[in-house]
């Protein structure tokens, strides 16, 4: 009886210390069965006005050569509009419960003309997203989020991560030494982009 308890204990402890193990780094993306040699060619996802999506960036995704490096994305087609919009995006750790040991997909904006090439690169500031559970006691952090604003006539756009670029994106936490978790950026994640009701 004492060996089988004995037994049971550094059977736990060693999924325990299993389960403390860094995770591998993310891989960069390489070429794949959607490699687009020109972003004319990609698929792009209807967003209407007023609208917000969740997309999950994962390596079955299209890939193109940005110039920080290979990276998947999402080709977004946005109605077309003679006025300034707001485009917001979310990004979310891919492991929101274990965020020390999780990466996040650290959202660029590539505008792409009506020929498929890019007329310009937008890099967005992200902030923390935090909701309260209970007001000034209880937060719970929702990820970051950024918005830019789109000229009138951008219409057609393919969110990117500059993975090559080492980013971090901070997670305030009062309560930990340091006040900061650091999240470094990856090839994939999860986002939410939402095109302003204008």
């Amino acid at each position: 009886m004492i060996f089988r308890l004995s037994l049971l204990i550094a059977v736990v402890g060693l999924a325990g210390c299993a389960s403390n193990e860094a995770p591998d780094p993310p891989q960069q993306p390489k070429a794949n069965a959607a490699w687009r040699k020109s972003l004319g060619d990609a698929t792009f996802i209807t967003l209407a006005a007023g609208e917000t999506r969740e997309f999950k960036i994962t390596p079955d995704l299209q890939t193109f050569g940005f110039p920080e490096g290979i990276s998947y994305f999402v080709g977004l087609a946005l109605p077309r509009s003679d006025a300034p919009r707001t485009l917001t995006l979310r990004t979310l750790p891919l492991n929101p419960i274990r965020v020390r040991a999780s990466h996040v997909f650290v959202p660029r904006v590539a505008v792409v003309a009506p020929d498929g090439s890019v007329s310009r690169y937008v890099g967005l500031e992200f902030e923390p997203n935090t909701q309260w559970i209970v007001p000034r006691l209880i937060a719970r952090n929702t990820g970051w989020q950024g918005s830019f604003t789109l000229a009138p006539g951008e219409s057609r756009l393919a969110v990117y991560t500059a993975t090559l670029l080492q980013q971090t994106l901070r997670l305030p936490l009062p309560e930990e030494p340091g006040g900061f978790w650091y999240v470094p950026s990856g090839p994939t994640g999860v986002i939410e982009v939402t095109l302003d009701g204008g």
